[in-house]
């Protein structure tokens, strides 16, 4: 007799009907998403960074503690205003368009020490609206937020746009590379310090230095 189990030999489970709504806001999300992670996060010579809220803001590299620096726009207390990269000596770091006196807000890009990333919008530094994770074995999640909160995640694909980055090993997409890969240009001596810079191992693993992302190996420091 025929059947209509599959190779499981489970009878079919039957699709549940379609929810107009909600398709039309997953795909709305997945459109949001996908601009996020293929469009650089700001123009640095953007005309928003020039009048406005952040023309008073000049470019400045700074070592906000002992292990985390700001390079970008800030304001005349050192504090982040307008666009910025903010790096921690342990590999996190979050890139953000629109710095407030110090509070991550705007589209951002938030990079974890394992190679996962996020791509959203902050408000009042906090997730808010529509966002995307990736983990580090590649598998990408739709995520809803309200004001910090996780309200949903949703699996949605395997990411093949990003690449790899071999020193880093973070995911990154070639039309938005920048400046973000952290090296040492020497080899720790034998009190596990950095002549570049001096630092101990222990306390800026990361690099004193930065680079592009790139898929091959950087050469070997000196020393």
């Amino acid at each position: 007799s025929s059947s209509s189990c599959p190779a499981g030999g489970k009878p079919a489970a039957a699709a549940g009907p379609v929810d107009p709504e909600k398709e039309a806001r997953l795909k709305a999300a997945k459109e949001e998403c996908t601009k996020l992670y293929r469009e650089p996060l700001y123009l640095e010579d953007d005309l928003e960074y020039v009048t406005g809220e952040f023309r008073w803001s000049h470019r400045k590299i700074i070592n906000v503690s002992a292990n985390q620096v700001f390079r970008g726009l800030a304001d005349s207390d050192d504090k982040p205003h307008g666009w910025g990269l903010m790096q921690h000596h342990n590999g996190i770091s979050q890139d953000n368009a629109a710095w407030m006196h110090g509070v991550p807000c705007g589209k951002g890009l938030f990079r974890d020490p394992d190679g996962g990333v996020f791509y959203g919008v902050w408000k009042d530094g906090k997730r808010h609206g529509n966002g995307c994770s990736i983990n580090n074995q590649g598998h990408m999640f739709l995520e809803l937020y309200d004001d910090g909160k996780l309200l949903s995640k949703t699996k949605w694909k395997i990411d093949k746009e990003h690449l790899v980055c071999a020193h880093c090993r973070t995911r990154y997409i070639e039309k938005t590379n920048k400046l973000e890969c952290r090296y040492h240009p020497d080899k720790p001596n034998w009190e596990d310090r950095y002549a570049c810079c001096g630092a101990m191992t222990k306390v800026n693993p990361q690099g004193c230095a930065v680079d592009y992302h790139r898929t091959t190996p950087r050469p070997e420091p000196s020393g």
